[in-house]
């Protein structure tokens, strides 16, 4: 057994609540990042993934659900990207959550960026475009024209092309549309 075996033992039945605190949210974050692929810590992503649309839209569960995208194993970070797109149109948004989201186009698979992207492109042109004239939504939107993914991507710019009008009257919208061209440029 590992030293830090015991933490883990002891968070089992309030890792939820550990996520949350401002403090248990690094611990967890550290035991993610050391020890993501022992069976006690898989043991312990499994519960904190049964919360995983409340984690993401905490002030400080979002940074663990970060960082199991980041280090988790595949099976962890499939069933975390399930849960986002999910609930896609609610976390898309939302202040913390679109740090999630963000995490999830930069660490996840090329597989699990597609179905990302597919899901956020889903909800449409008039969608998209309201989402990247918010602060927080326009992050979500930025990182899908980062992603590697390039049939999302041009299908993200293809979309934002239809409400540019719209976009360049806002300052997130501006930035949305700076970053489509940079994006076009580097390709």
């Amino acid at each position: 057994p590992s030293p830090c075996s015991f933490l883990i033992e002891e968070l089992r039945g309030v890792s939820a609540a550990t996520a949350r605190h401002r403090f248990g949210c690094r611990i967890i974050c550290r035991l993610v990042e050391h020890m993501a692929d022992s069976p006690p810590c898989v043991d312990l992503l499994v519960e904190l993934l049964a919360e995983a649309g409340e984690l993401c839209r905490h002030n400080f569960g979002h940074y663990v659900m970060e960082c199991v995208l980041e280090h988790g194993g595949p099976e962890e970070r499939g069933q975390l990207v399930q849960a986002i797109i999910a609930d896609l149109p609610n976390l898309a948004g939302h202040s913390c959550a679109s740090h999630v989201i963000e995490a999830a186009f930069m660490h996840g698979s090329p597989e699990e960026q597609e179905s990302v992207g597919a899901a956020l492109l889903a909800q449409g042109s008039d969608s998209m475009v309201a989402l990247a004239l918010t602060q927080f939504g326009s992050f979500s939107v930025r990182a899908l024209l980062r992603t590697r993914c390039d049939a999302a991507r041009a299908s993200a710019e293809q979309l934002l092309r239809h409400g540019e009008v719209i976009l360049q009257r806002n300052r997130y919208g501006r930035r949305v549309l700076q970053a489509s061209q940079q994006t076009a440029k580097d390709s």
